[in-house]
């Protein structure tokens, strides 16, 4: 007779003993052999939680006895944690609790020494399996300073594709994308011997608005896996979050003019003419250019002649601006256009433009040349009553027309209008036709009044316009720009008709939406497996779009249809 010998059951847990700020480190707990039917992760609350993935292993002899398992030889039911530490110091992770056949398995404690700062630079620790990586090119700036927000993907799984994408909200800042993910291209990459797969996720600029520390929140995203018998299992990653010392500009020999340039920066002014006659424009161009905060500081203003009008004193600007990995670089530009009423010699104050530089820590400042003006010809005593455009000014007073002083003969007739029965028709139909068009102007200011019901109204024909914009990139092969404008029409035509801001916008508040409407079940599920193809097709590798184009088109305009006859009010 063969004896069994049930092997034991135990809970473990292990990771690294010491370990840095902000670096990716893996914690992982092993229930030997048994599968738990619950489970109660230790307290991690000194540490942010990257990524956390399960799995269930087995190996040697399964022994049965009466129909019921009594041994599993070699079997692991394993949580694996990717952390990093919040801040330095000595921490304790306590106990994990399991129950498995009814009863509660605990496992030993751990204690972790953190040491150093979150690290700014490009350096990655091979310790997580899943995690994204944000770097910063600097960790304190001034008021109004670029930085530049890096963040990396990792894995060591093989990734079949990506859901529920989150990306932090930069409060505080003004921001703009460098880099935006719209079909994730991978590469292979060695870190500290271990091999990863890893990829640009997003890069954006990032200007501060307030002083103090700010912190960017998480990057946060489900990834499909590949990873032997447990392909497409579900597994997430997450960034640490960040914090940036943003100082105040400083006040000392702070010019007066200055209106927050913040960079290195080059001015300029000129006029096209310097003698001119009256009412013939004068073009005054002011241009600024280089690198630095381009879009978020005010021209310089000129001290114009009392004698000279300006065309438009708000006029559209010229802007050449381009955001990379550097930082913005680019120019701004803007013309006045001058008519002068009066003849005589007139002078136009240099202009003053002033910015803080952040490398030398001072403020600059630029001042153009001081322009003399020369104006010919006679006074122009009409000069309120004249029309004037950029490009033309047109004196009125030259086309007046003189009284005719021809004398008319004027015959009596017997014949009176007033008061016939034409007269009376003619003024009923006039006042009904007053009426209707009274009532019918009300209705539309009405309608027109409620922003949220015109957008209501308009919602149906905005999202068809940008499905054509996608029928459109998908007549060309543009595989990414057609995914991204299908969102945009699904995801625009729910906030026009439930008044939510697109960024707003999540599944709950949407399915609540549905509810609400009494929308039928099948066309909910519609709508969200579309979402789901489409935002799988958006950020899977390109190796992985196995989804027809065209089969998503029709079904995004079949169910806009449906949506539309269930909601339109």
């Amino acid at each position: 007779m063969t004896q069994i010998y049930a092997q034991d059951i135990n809970l473990s847990m292990s990771c690294a003993e010491t370990v840095q700020v902000g670096q990716p480190f893996e914690l992982k707990i092993v229930l030997n052999n048994a599968r738990a039917s619950s489970f109660q992760e230790p307290d991690l609350s000194n540490f942010q939680i990257l990524g956390v993935s399960q799995y269930q292993s087995s190996g040697g002899t399964t022994v049965i006895i009466n129909g019921k398992v009594v041994q599993e030889g070699n079997s692991a039911h394993t949580w694996v944690y990717t952390l990093s530490a919040k801040k330095a110091g000595k921490f304790t992770i306590a106990a994990a609790k399991a129950v498995a056949g009814g009863k509660t398995y605990t496992s030993n404690t751990l204690t972790v020494t953190a040491s150093g700062s979150a690290s700014t630079t490009s350096d990655v620790t091979a310790s997580g399996e899943l995690f994204i990586d944000v770097t910063l090119n600097k960790t304190e700036a001034y008021l109004g300073e670029q930085i530049v927000a890096t963040a990396r993907f990792y894995s060591r799984y093989d990734i079949a594709g990506f859901e529920d994408a989150v990306f932090p909200t930069f409060e505080g800042f003004w921001n703009k994308d460098i880099y935006s993910p719209t079909n994730i291209q991978f590469e292979m990459k060695s870190i500290s011997g271990k091999k990863y797969l890893t990829a640009l996720w997003h890069q954006k600029l990032l200007i501060p608005q307030q002083t103090g520390k700010l912190k960017i929140g998480q990057y946060k995203v489900g990834c499909l896996t590949g990873y032997g018998f447990f392909a497409n299992e579900r597994r997430d990653a997450a960034s640490v979050e960040k914090e940036i010392t943003i100082k105040p500009l400083p006040t000392t020999d702070k010019p007066a003019n200055f209106s927050g340039a913040v960079g290195t920066f080059k001015f300029n002014a000129s006029i096209d003419k310097q003698k001119a006659n009256v009412n013939d424009p004068i073009t005054l161009k002011i241009k600024i250019e280089g690198n630095g905060n381009l879009e978020l500081f005010d021209f310089p203003k000129a001290n114009i002649p009392s004698t000279f009008n300006i065309y438009d004193e708000d006029p559209d600007e010229v802007k050449a601006i381009k955001v990379a990995a550097e930082g913005t670089n680019g120019s701004r530009e803007i013309e006045y256009v001058l008519i002068p009423r009066a003849p005589g010699n007139f002078v136009i104050p240099a202009l003053e433009f002033s910015y803080f530089d952040p490398a030398t820590r001072k403020y600059n400042t630029i001042e153009s040349d001081t322009f003399k003006i020369t104006i010919e010809g006679q006074a122009d005593t009409t000069a309120n009553n004249l029309i004037t455009i950029k490009n033309e000014v047109e004196d009125l007073g030259n086309d007046i027309l003189y009284i005719n002083t021809t004398a008319y003969n004027f015959k009596k007739t017997d014949y009176t209008f007033f008061g016939t029965l034409n007269y009376y028709l003619i003024l009923l139909a006039a006042l009904l036709l007053f009426l209707i068009i009274t009532f019918i102007k009300r209705q539309q200011i009405k309608l027109n009044s409620d922003a949220a019901l015109v957008k209501n109204r308009k919602a149906n024909k905005i999202s068809l316009r940008r499905l054509k914009t996608a029928n459109l990139h998908m007549k060309t092969q543009k595989a990414e720009l057609f995914y991204e404008e299908v969102l945009k029409a699904l995801w625009g035509y729910l906030s026009d008709k439930f008044t939510i801001a697109v960024s707003d916008l999540k599944r709950d508040n949407i399915l609540e939406q549905f509810i609400k409407y009494n929308l039928p079940q099948d066309i909910v599920n519609q709508f969200i497996t579309l979402l789901d193809s489409c935002e799988f097709a958006r950020f899977a590798p390109s190796s992985t779009h196995d989804i027809k184009m065209q089969d998503i088109y029709n079904d995004a305009y079949k169910i806009i249809g449906l949506l539309e006859q269930h909601l339109k009010n």
